[in-house]
Parts: C-alpha cells; sequence; structure tokens
C-alpha cells in the first residue's frame, strides 16, 4: 500500500501486508490514516458562526466562477482528538463546493447541538 498524495508515492514509502485476515485489517487501517486531513478546518477558539460566515463566503465565490454550484459548509462535533476518516474523504470528495470543520464539544452550545458527536450544516 502506498499512503496517500502525489508525492507519496514512492517505491520505498510503500509498505507490505501479509495475504491474511490481520494483513488486511492491517491494510484497511493503514488506507484510513493515510487520508488527508488538511481541507478540514479544526475550530479552537473562534465561533461556529465565524466558521459558516467564512465558509459560505468562500464557497460564494467559487460559485460565481462556476454557476450551478452550491454554497455548503458542514460542521462536526466531536470529542474525538482527530478527524474521523468518513469526514475527511468526505471533504475530499466535495472540496471546492463545500467546507468543513471540525469543532471540539465545547462549542456545541454554541450551535445549538444538544449531544456529540453532533453535525450542523
Amino acid at each position: 500500500m502506498l499512503p496517500f498524495g502525489a508525492a507519496e508515492k514512492a517505491a520505498k514509502k510503500a509498505v507490505p501486508f501479509a495475504a491474511d485476515a490481520a494483513g488486511l485489517d492491517a491494510a484497511k487501517k493503514g488506507a484510513l490514516a493515510s487520508l488527508p486531513d488538511s481541507l478540514v478546518d479544526k475550530l479552537g477558539q473562534g465561533s461556529p458562526d465565524m466558521f459558516f460566515s467564512a465558509a459560505l463566503t468562500q464557497t460564494a465565490a467559487k460559485a460565481a466562477c462556476a454557476p450551478g454550484k452550491a454554497e455548503a459548509a458542514c460542521l462536526l462535533f466531536s470529542d474525538k482528538a482527530e478527524v474521523p476518516p468518513i469526514f475527511r474523504s468526505l471533504s475530499m470528495a466535495f472540496e471546492g463546493q463545500m467546507q468543513f470543520g471540525f469543532a471540539p464539544p465545547a462549542m456545541m452550545a454554541q450551535a445549538c447541538s444538544p449531544t456529540a458527536p453532533g453535525l450542523a450544516l
């Protein structure tokens, strides 16, 4: 398996896995771990309102250049330390069409989300 990204596709960075159940599990974990989280904004002290305002402004500017594209943003509230692989994958699939953010549970009250995990669109 090669890590995600064009710069990572060198033969010396390839990771071999055994052809058994344990190797398959290790390959799945390796593939999920290699998904980048650079397309997900990690919120710290800012407010969810600031994220949505900036995200919608950015997608509106992109939509002006490409009519028919929707303006959208998605914010995940979670008590996990890192962005979940499915959320990283979604951010890659909707790159340029939708902004993605990841926020700690302390910000949930500001967005009226009662429990973690929570999602605001």
